[in-house]
């Protein structure tokens, strides 16, 4: 009897086992879900993007059991940690639909956090919590590259991109290649190319026909980065015929007409830019060993590299951007297996002109430096436009001094004073509050008459102006300082008297700190923030809507604004002998600018003051050293003797002067600013037209008294007596030859 029970507990035990396992396996198996899910997440460009910057993020969402209409919203912190929220457009999805939908945020963290929801009118359908680093199966998030790190999109055979970078000289610095799969990775809005310093297409680019086809809204991204300050390089070899006929829609990037390819019966160009001659037995063994490449006629731009008459490297300007169109393929022999390909490359990749390019490894040794915190200008600007007036920041000798007399006067004078009166040691419950509540409205009104009771907002607009296609393209910068804890909806109306009746698209965001400082968004750790609940980015980005600012704090803001003018500086500019300009100008502005500056190849001329109307003449003989002029050059005895030489006057990082710090922004490459300045410009890199300068277009750089743009609050402008702002204009000119 004994023994059937326990035969019979055996068997019970077995049966829950294995109904268990059942059930377990029953729950593993993936069954459909009532409401919308995320099914997996991708950020970046094959999981890499920058800090700071506008990236792609790809969700996949499947429909539920019902068609619902649904809306997509992402949250990350920005470069203070507080949660900003984007949003995408509602879109439908059918019952058990799949969709991949593509958001783009702006990660204020290396090692950020990403909130994901799906969200209906009135419930939430699915929400995903990710950590950057920690990615699976359906969730690629690694942690971001530092914002002054480059990154190079490739797409098509390989030509050694990757090896002419080669490592960086610091952790701060650095260019880092991302090969695409094919051509529908590429982003369909061009703020998805924002942290993209180059796009290079070689041949045989996977899916580019399908991805890129006219009228499709990828191109249109391509073309608007590009024409915003994006560059593009053409390095597609034999694919060129096809890929960039007329009809053919890259072929609006190309700078000239393509003609039948041809044979090279020299090499010498391609040698001397490689640093490396080609094997000359190689190239007896067969056609298969002989250079080809694709003749281009008419070419627009500057020749960079020819072999004779047969133009190589042609760069050409496109609005604010550059397109760079290489004749040879790379990718083929006898190339393949140059030993100069890795230079040839490099110097394809810098944008710089040949005649600069010796320059280039040494400021890619210089050392950054580590006083202030300082990685990037952009960093210095930041500081400067938090200096604000009428408000003072307690010195830290003061602050400890009035801890030092609290503590006195809370711990032995409080002791001494009441054994004084009798040993009466009870009165402490009141001695003591009465100092508490000194203090606090001791503090309280010192901090009063220190920061001030307004508002306060620092401002710089920079507007550039592309004379030939009559294209704006504005930058404004604020810092607002505030009195008081408050939610505020930010958004920004350019008001350039350049622009036409057309209607100006903003991007309006968080402006962050590049480097590992306090506060910067590559320290290790978030800094503390007092804020609990963050904000919302409109749709279209153009609005910021209930920013948190704690009272007496500081936060940073950046814009960027597009629209259509009209040409209002009338050039007739070529250049003469040794490459230095000659011609006049003719202001057509309904307002003066001043400390105007004429920039074209390695010169610049001091106009000063340009009023509505006048027209100033550029007399070869006047000009000055360009890197001279913004080095601040300067004659000094030498010691011990009676002759002078020219020295530059040293930057200074800590400096708060506001054009000085744009100077150095944009034209950082032209004055070697890297080797001056001990900083990196990578963090809007955008901003500077030295490139320009060596396609042989000139750039006029004048200030003026009146803002470019205006800020609101809830639509009502924001503006007050200690308000600063500076407005600078660059227009960029065509330059004939003789």
């Amino acid at each position: 009897m004994s023994g059937m029970t326990e035969t019979s507990r055996f068997a019970a035990v077995f049966v829950c086992l294995v109904g268990a396992g059942l059930g377990q396996a029953r729950a593993a198996t993936p069954t459909s879900s009532t409401h919308p899910t995320v099914e997996s997440v991708r950020v970046g460009f094959e999981g890499h993007y920058r800090v700071g910057f506008w990236t792609p993020v790809a969700v996949v969402v499947r429909g539920g059991e019902q068609t619902v209409n649904a809306r997509l919203t992402l949250s990350a912190p920005d470069g203070d940690g507080v949660p900003a929220q984007y949003f995408t457009e509602s879109f439908h999805l059918d019952r058990n639909d799949e969709r991949r939908l593509t958001a783009y945020v702006k990660f204020g963290r290396a090692q950020s956090t990403l909130l994901v929801t799906i969200a209906g009118e009135s419930q939430v359908f699915d929400e995903r919590q990710l950590t950057a680093g920690e990615n699976n199966a359906d969730a690629l998030f690694h942690a971001a590259y530092p914002s002054t790190q480059a990154m190079v999109l490739a797409l098509g055979a390989p030509i050694g991109l990757e090896q002419a970078i080669g490592r960086p000289s610091s952790a701060a610095d650095g260019v880092h290649v991302v090969q695409l799969g094919a051509a529908e990775d590429l982003p369909d809005e061009a703020i998805g190319y924002d942290g993209v310093e180059s796009l290079v297409i070689c041949s045989s680019p996977p899916g580019v026909e399908q991805a890129l086809s006219s009228g499709s809204a990828r191109l249109a991204a391509l073309e608007e980065w590009i024409e915003q300050g994006g560059r593009l390089v053409l390095a597609l070899g034999g694919d060129a015929p096809r890929l960039l006929s007329a009809d053919a829609p890259l072929g609006r990037f190309l700078p000239g007409r393509l003609d039948e390819p041809a044979k090279l019966t020299r090499v010498t160009a391609l040698e001397r830019f490689g640093g490396v001659t080609l094997p000359r037995a190689a190239t007896r063994r067969g056609e298969q060993d002989e250079v080809v490449a694709m003749r281009l006629r008419d070419v627009r731009g500057a020749v960079e590299l020819s072999e004779g008459e047969f133009p190589l490297l042609v760069r050409a300007p496109r609005v604010f951007g550059e397109v760079a169109f290489l004749a040879v393929d790379l990718s083929r022999q006898p190339l393949a297996d140059w030993p100069g390909r890795r230079l040839f490359v490099k110097r394809l990749l810098s944008g710089r002109s040949a005649a600069d390019q010796r320059s280039d490894d040494d400021e890619a040794t210089a050392s950054l430096p580590t006083q202030l915190g300082l990685v990037d200008l952009s960093g210095q600007l930041r500081a400067a436009l938090d200096q604000f007036h009428g408000v003072t920041l307690a010195p830290f000798w003061l602050v400890a001094a009035l801890a030092a007399i609290y503590i006195a006067l809370a711990g032995p004078a409080d002791y001494f004073l009441l054994r004084a009166l009798g040993r009466r040691m009870a009165l402490t419950w009141i001695t003591f509050p009465l100092l508490v509540a000194l203090f606090c409205g001791g503090a309280y009104w010192a901090a009063h008459r220190l920061k001030g009771d307004r508002l306060i907002i620092n401002q710089v607009d920079l507007v550039d102006v592309d004379s030939a296609s009559g294209k704006i393209r504005g930058t404004t910068w604020f810092n607002v300082f505030t009195p008081e804890t408050a939610n505020y909806d930010f958004t920004l109306a350019p008001a350039s008297r350049d622009a036409t009746d057309a209607a100006a698209e903003v991007l309006l965001s968080w402006q962050g700190l590049p480097g590992g400082a306090l506060g910067g968004m590559e320290q290790a750790m978030a800094a503390p923030t007092s804020v609990a609940r963050g904000y919302d980015f409109s749709p279209d980005r153009a609005e910021l809507r209930g920013v948190p600012i704690p009272v007496w704090a500081t936060k940073s803001f950046v814009a960027r604004w597009q629209t259509q003018g009209e040409a209002d500086i009338d050039a007739r500019l070529k250049f003469a002998a040794d490459r230095v300009a000659e011609g006049s100008l003719t202001s057509r502005l309904e307002r003066p600018l001043t400390d105007c500056l004429l920039i074209a190849g390695r010169w610049a001329w001091q106009i000063g003051d340009l009023r509505p109307g006048q027209t100033v003449p550029i007399v070869p003989g006047d000009q000055r050293d360009l890197q001279a002029l913004l080095k601040d050059f300067k004659l000094v005895k030498e010691r011990g003797k009676n002759t002078f030489v020219e020295v530059s006057t040293p930057y200074n990082p800590a400096s708060f002067d506001v054009a000085s710090i744009l100077r150095q922004m944009m034209f950082y490459d032209a004055n070697s600013g890297r080797r001056y300045t001990g900083l990196l410009n990578r963090y809007q890199h955008d901003l500077d037209l030295s490139n320009h300068l060596a396609m042989g277009q000139a750039v006029l750089w004048g200030t003026s008294a009146e803002a470019a743009s205006e800020i609101c609050n809830h639509g009502r402008p924001l503006s007050g007596p200690d308000d600063q702002h500076w407005t600078f204009y660059r227009y960029l000119l065509t330059v004939g030859r003789e």
